[in-house]
């Protein structure tokens, strides 16, 4: 699967899949962001990206992990 159209200094490092495999979530380490993605012939297509930390944050932070619930209704993201 691409994921080239991230940026370099975004660093994705996991990802979860929807139960039907249409939506993904994309965890950038370096960024602390999650991307919201549509899944379609093996590209993703961005369609929301969000923030992890408050805007005024100053420490040090990177992502960790992302779990979608069992019924598809809560994202759980860890920053380290």
């Amino acid at each position: 699967y691409a994921v080239s159209q991230f940026n370099n200094s975004d660093g994705p490092r996991h990802i979860a899949f929807s139960k039907d495999g249409r939506h993904a979530y994309i965890v950038h380490e370096l960024s602390n962001e999650v991307s919201v993605t549509e899944y379609q012939d093996g590209k993703f297509i961005e369609l929301e990206r969000h923030s992890t930390i408050p805007r005024d944050f100053d420490g040090e932070s990177k992502l960790a992990a992302v779990r979608l619930s069992y019924d598809g209704k809560h994202l759980y993201i860890s920053n380290r």
